[in-house]
Order: C-alpha cells, then structure tokens, then sequence
C-alpha cells in the first residue's frame, strides 16, 4: 500500500485525534489537522506491522504531536529562565528513570504529562480514564519511583 493510500484509508484518525483537544487561541483545530499530518508523515515510515494495527499507531503519534505542540506553545507564553541556574543538579535526566522501570505505557503517559505540565482532569480526558483510576496509577506510580530511588 502506498502512502497515499494509507493516508486516505487513516485520514479520519487524525481529524478525530485533533477533535479531541481543545482549540487555543493561538492554536486552532486546523492546526491540530495540519500538525497531524506531519506526524503522519513521520510516522507512517516507522511504522511495523508485526507491532500492531497502524491506527492504533497513528493515533498515538498523532496525540503526542499535538500535545508536544500545545506545551511548546504554553512554554513560549512563559518568561524565559534563561541564565538562572538550575534548581537542582541531576546527573541523570528524569525520563532516564521512567524509561528503566516496570511501569505500564499509561503510567509512562501519566508521568509524561505531568512532566509536561496537564493537570489530573486533562490526563484523565486525554486518556481517558476516570478520576479513580487516575488516583489509582497515581499511587502505582508513587510506589516504583520510590523503590527505584530506594535502590539506586
């Protein structure tokens, strides 16, 4: 199958995926297609059929492209800390920790957004879980990074 192709057959992932998130005022629903587009484009090359469906793929691509472009856009909003020393000095960056645990992929996602600034309702809207839930791979959470610090 060609790219068009696969682009016609999964066209609709990306403008359902962009339906979900709300527009900004500088970022709109259109931008969210066109954002989706490019993360199709570089994403349709990588992708492999023995790891699952390529909706399911695209979706995921799609999703963290938007998401990567709304926190940049908040990051442009907020003054810049240029030059200020850091307020804390870890040799090791913090998604180095997350990658070497037993975490699920949704706690993964979980610490990610936090990482990138969402609240617990946009977490739990994005992923679509409910507050319970949340609170429960929350807890999970809590519990490996202090075992992994516990340990190392």
């Amino acid at each position: 199958m060609t790219t068009d192709e696969l682009y016609e057959e999964h066209k609709g992932i990306i403008y359902h995926c962009a339906q979900s998130f709300r527009p900004t005022k500088d970022l709109s629903l259109d931008d969210y297609i066109s954002i989706g587009n490019l993360a199709f484009t570089k994403c349709a090359p990588k992708y492999k059929s023995d790891s699952g469906a390529f909706s399911t793929f695209l979706y995921i691509c799609v999703k963290h492209a938007i998401i990567t472009a709304i926190n940049k856009n908040k990051k442009n909003q907020v003054k810049s800390l240029e030059g200020q020393k850091p307020f804390y000095s870890n040799p090791r960056p913090f998604t180095d920790y997350i990658s070497d645990t037993n975490m699920s992929d949704i706690q993964k996602e979980i610490v990610y957004m936090i990482m990138e600034g969402y609240n617990g309702k946009e977490i739990q809207e994005s992923l679509g879980i409910d507050k319970k839930e949340y609170k429960k791979q929350k807890s999970k959470i809590a519990l490996i990074l202090k075992r992994q610090t516990r340990d190392n």
